[in-house]
């Protein structure tokens, strides 16, 4: 999609073997210990079912906040950006629904104006045997927030303890995802739960272009229903 930020693997799965490998194999021989309760964490996200998630994320001047519901078949995401776009996402019964107002099309989901136009406040259906399903479902998946968060293979640092809505955890640091289409590399800073079964809480991605993102994680194996919207405009309808 035109507007999203979050970095299109070639599988997302990539994320859940980092997480089930607990890093690379250099990594493997002798993990510390944050790094081991990082992927302990991530990969206990993972297996919840489904979570609830608040990102803001700043790229140059632009802000987007976005709320999400996710789970491992079906989720919800919403969007608003600078200058007023706003923009939904649902994945539900094998099929992606876009909608937006009239500046969410065109910034985010980059429909040309007319199309625009043409799809007005209605939904557009995209079902899963179109070559535009991947991406325009991505977004609004359990796999995609928690690729988003995880660091990448290599040295990983720890924090201090600290709280993080009143929870006690530690901050992992270390490399993390592209915040940008030119491949910048982030710092990250994943929050992790020490008390209990171990979670993601809040993570923190900076670059040096002056990008940043904030995801903060709560809702563990919530229970998530989403339903397919009436009336969606089929996508191959509009071309």
């Amino acid at each position: 999609m035109a507007g999203s930020t979050l970095p299109k693997l070639t599988c997302a799965l990539a994320a859940t073997a980092l997480v089930a490998a607990g890093g690379t194999s250099a990594q493997a021989s002798a993990p510390s210990p944050g790094a081991r309760l990082a992927y302990k964490a991530l990969s206990n996200a993972l297996t919840s079912g489904a979570f609830h998630a608040v990102e803001v994320r700043k790229l140059g001047k632009a802000v987007t906040d976005a709320t999400e519901d996710v789970a491992n078949a079906e989720g919800t995401q919403t969007l608003s950006g600078s200058g007023g776009w706003k923009a939904r996402i649902l994945v539900v019964n094998h099929s992606a629904y876009l909608a937006g107002n009239a500046a969410g099309l065109r910034t985010y989901f980059g429909f040309p104006a007319a199309v625009a136009r043409k799809v007005g406040a209605r939904w557009v259906s995209i079902p899963s045997s179109s070559p535009g399903y991947s991406q325009a479902s991505y977004d609004a998946t359990i796999e995609s927030t928690i690729a988003s968060i995880t660091p990448s293979s290599g040295k990983l640092t720890e924090t201090g303890p600290t709280k993080i809505g009143g929870t006690e955890a530690i901050g992992i640091r270390g490399t993390g995802p592209s915040l940008n289409r030119a491949g910048t590399p982030s710092s990250i800073t994943l929050y992790v739960s020490t008390t209990g079964r171990p979670l993601p809480l809040r993570a923190v991605l900076t670059d040096t272009k002056g990008d940043s993102k904030t995801v903060v994680l709560s809702g563990f194996g919530e229970h998530l229903t989403v339903r397919a919207p009436h009336g969606a405009v089929a996508i191959l309808s509009l071309t």
